[in-house]
């Protein structure tokens, strides 16, 4: 299958990222498909990264009739313990 747009940058956002640091993603519904998943997450979660929280299908708030997906991406090992 084909790598859905938002897959790469994705991926690039997660090669900027220092280790131990996190960030959120709104991406296409599509984003946990054969291809855009070879592209990007498994990439991700082989190179030292936790996706440690996923929404796949979430409404877009407003008129608009839009499924996106939403990501929470960490560069190293997810830890629920406080500081």
């Amino acid at each position: 299958g084909y790598a859905d747009l938002s897959a790469y940058f994705l991926l690039r956002a997660f090669q900027h990222l220092h280790t131990g640091c996190n960030f959120g993603f709104i991406a296409t519904n599509s984003i946990a498909d054969t291809g855009s998943r070879a592209v990007c997450l498994e990439p991700i979660v082989a190179n030292n990264g936790t996706l440690y929280r996923a929404v796949k299908n979430a409404n877009w708030p407003g008129a608009a009739s839009v499924i996106v997906s939403i990501l929470h991406v960490k560069k190293g090992v997810w830890s629920t313990s406080k500081r």
